[in-house]
């Protein structure tokens, strides 16, 4: 029996290889939103920090620290900008994360058009060749009635 062959597996080996460079893309991008999300709360927390760092020095009334309350205070909005910026940084890749899942997307699909195409032919081989078996058959036994 002649084993089967799919025209078109080196096509379909082609978009497995491709799906697969897009999940690793993708993946990427996961880690670096978590990353940059970690760095988020980090910047979070020690704006936190440092607000209740100026309310310990203000409430402190005996003993304020005049240089230490303007440099906290001085300091908070530009982490209020770092956290501006992360969140904008965050966004924009939680977009392109959106645009490399339609194409993972996509992917799969002509991956999967071309898997279910390969085994439409693979099934239709293997039925005409069991057709043409049952006929072999059929004539081999026809002769062997026709000779007794």
């Amino acid at each position: 029996m002649k084993k089967f062959k799919f025209r078109l597996q080196t096509v379909l080996e082609l978009k497995s290889k491709i799906l697969d460079e897009k999940l690793i893309e993708l993946s990427k991008i996961l880690s670096q939103i978590k990353t940059e999300e970690d760095i988020l709360n980090q910047l979070v927390e020690k704006q936190n920090s440092l607000n209740l760092e100026l309310l310990t020095l203000i409430s402190n009334c005996s003993n304020i620290n005049v240089e230490q309350v303007v440099n906290l205070r001085n300091y908070l909005p530009q982490i209020e900008d770092k956290i501006k910026s992360q969140k904008q940084l965050i966004n924009d890749m939680k977009n392109v994360l959106e645009i490399k899942q339609d194409e993972v997307n996509a992917a799969y699909r002509d991956k999967e058009i071309l898997e279910k195409l390969k085994d439409k032919q693979k099934k239709s081989y293997y039925q005409e060749f069991e057709k043409k078996q049952n006929n072999e058959l059929d004539d081999i036994t026809i002769c062997r009635y026709s000779f007794s």
